[in-house]
């Protein structure tokens, strides 16, 4: 509670980590499905994990990234560029800023290969043997999706926490969530 008595704002930290287990989420419903060597479902979960991963990349590629550049370009030298984050004290440099926006487009390649893969998996109806022999791209997937979820937690994210007023980071707080949550509803045509 505040001193006023209404409840606290959520953090962008606690919101983004929050959008980024809902994208873990995903990510296991497809891992599971493919395991499974159920080609359709797998197609399915790989598609809600694309939306929703494309809706959040958007989000942040608009609204957060923009902000964290503007503060990180406002800084000097001389000037501190240190920030607590969940880890203390960081320093927070110009090759951050160019690694957040180079993640989206690295993990939205990540999703573009794995359908691919997916897709020749699913002509070839691949036995789980020949399955297992190709996993690769899917593991390297959540390899990049665990290191920009970090970098997002340690440097974007407790920045926009200290420099964005209480009502935009509620706004900025509560979509990070709702576009995760949106961008994994994909329509399931009828049998």
């Amino acid at each position: 509670m505040s001193a006023q008595g209404a409840p606290r704002a959520r953090r962008l930290t606690e919101a983004n980590q929050e959008a980024h287990f809902l994208l873990e989420d995903l990510y296991l419903d497809f891992m599971e499905a493919l395991l499974e060597v159920d080609y359709e479902a797998a197609h399915l979960q790989l598609a809600r994990l694309t939306g929703a991963i494309e809706a959040h990349a958007a989000l942040e590629d608009v609204h957060a990234i923009p902000r964290f550049a503007h503060w990180l370009e406002g800084r000097t030298e001389a000037q501190a560029r240190t920030v607590s984050s969940l880890e203390g004290e960081i320093v927070v440099t110009e090759k951050t800023d160019l690694h957040l926006a180079g993640d989206h487009k690295i993990l939205l390649r990540g999703l573009a290969a794995a359908a691919r893969q997916l897709l020749a998996l699913t002509e070839k109806q691949a036995p789980r043997r020949q399955l297992a022999s190709v996993l690769e791209p899917f593991v390297r997937f959540q390899s990049v999706l665990e290191h920009h979820t970090v970098r997002e937690q340690r440097f974007l994210y407790p920045v926009l926490d200290t420099i964005l007023e209480s009502e935009e980071a509620a706004a900025l707080a509560d979509s990070l969530i709702a576009t995760v949550k949106a961008g994994s509803k994909i329509e399931v045509p009828p049998s």
